[in-house]
């Protein structure tokens, strides 16, 4: 599409009060699902999953979908002679559900011009990288190889190219020295959860608008809403970095004990989740762990 043509609304202007149906494809564990499963719960995002699709019979995504009573399909690419033959059925099941707004949400399949024209501009797809760098697979592994200082994700509308349709939103994660691919992807994957729901809400306010390769985002009164709650947000994440970084050059510069330096970390976790109560996971798997790669380093030196 070219930026001299019109407009494409992407998002539905019915005004319907219940929400929009979601149709969510997964091939995996389905992170990402269970942010929009727990959005949709608490009445975070106006929208409801209609369906959960997966092509892997023992993806974690269909357990999840049942665990909450949604309608899980199993899909068997082996049962279709072609990738345009399953996606047919795709379509099938979507529109028997009334899906309104399909989500990739961690679906390994590359999805053909059957389903693509079916659903224009109403399919999201969540990838670890600010696109276009790092497109396809293990796109935080591209990133550490690349020696990139700032890494993150991007949602965007899916076109007949992989990982090259509009861009909705995106989010900016720092790459530590001391990263591995699986410090960087958990710390992307928290952003990821964050930006899709509000994609989805996007839509669902019928507020997204695709002109050539750019989104329009049309303003609304949520959107003071959330820009005040970035804002705060970006503040107490600020302070987060703050913390995390002042406790790892303590730890490598200052002639702690052990116990003082234990007694530092607990310290920094108590004010990270002063800030981030929902982050012991995060502390513990993440920023724990450089903690003491820091200290055992110290320690090899010596």
């Amino acid at each position: 599409m070219s930026d001299q043509n019109p407009p494409v609304p992407a998002s539905p202007v019915d005004g319907r009060q219940a929400g929009i149906r979601l149709g969510a494809l997964s091939s995996g564990r389905g992170s990402n699902l269970q942010a929009i499963i727990d959005a949709c719960e608490v009445g975070k995002i106006s929208a409801k999953i209609a369906v959960v699709v997966s092509d892997k019979s023992d993806a974690l995504a269909l357990e999840r979908a049942r665990r909450h009573r949604l309608m899980a399909v199993f899909l068997n690419p082996k049962e279709f002679p072609t990738r345009e033959d399953y996606d047919e059925r795709m379509v099938e099941i979507l529109k028997q559900q009334a899906v309104d707004l399909v989500i990739l949400a961690g679906y390994m399949r590359i999805v053909t011009p059957r389903l693509i024209s079916a659903y224009p501009n109403r399919i999201m797809n969540i990838h670890p990288s600010l696109l276009p760098s790092f497109p396809g697979l293990r796109a935080p592994k591209q990133a550490l190889e690349w020696g990139v200082k700032v890494s993150g994700c991007t949602v965007h509308f899916v076109n007949e190219t992989v990982d090259q349709g509009p861009i909705i939103f995106q989010a900016a994660v720092p790459v530590f020295p001391e990263d591995t691919e699986a410090s960087l992807s958990a710390r992307i994957l928290e952003q990821e959860h964050r930006i899709l729901t509000q994609a989805i809400q996007y839509f669902a306010e019928g507020r997204l608008q695709v002109v050539g390769r750019r989104v329009i985002i049309s303003p609304g009164k949520a959107d003071d809403r959330s820009e005040m709650e970035k804002r705060d947000e970006d503040r107490r994440m600020e302070k987060l970095r703050g913390l995390v970084d002042d406790a790892a050059e303590k730890l490598a510069a200052e002639e702690l004990s052990f116990d003082d330096a234990r007694r530092l970390i607990e310290w920094t976790r108590e004010q990270v989740l002063s800030l981030f109560p929902d982050k012991a996971e995060t502390f513990d798997l993440i920023y724990k762990p450089r903690f003491y790669r820091i200290l055992d380093e110290k320690l090899h030196r010596i």
